[in-house]
């Protein structure tokens, strides 16, 4: 019986394993991270959307609001 050969592949398959799921959890991270930056875009975006949205509806109001007061003159 060979008694080396089974302390050789335990220390590689160690490696393989923990190569593995290291690569793995970095995939999983970097996926995760990418969809963030995304998400994150995407929602500034919006945002300034909103607040462009916001000084137009403001300044229509403003134009009522003066139509309003020159037809009560």
């Amino acid at each position: 019986m060979n008694t080396n050969a089974a302390p050789v592949n335990g220390p590689r398959m160690a490696w393989w394993v923990i190569g593995t799921v290291a690569t793995v959890c970095i995939s999983a991270v970097t996926g995760a991270l990418a969809t963030l930056r995304n998400n994150s875009e995407r929602i500034a975006v919006l945002e300034s959307q909103i607040n462009d949205t916001r000084i137009h509806l403001r300044n229509i109001e403003a134009k009522l609001d003066n139509l309003i007061d020159r037809r009560r003159h």
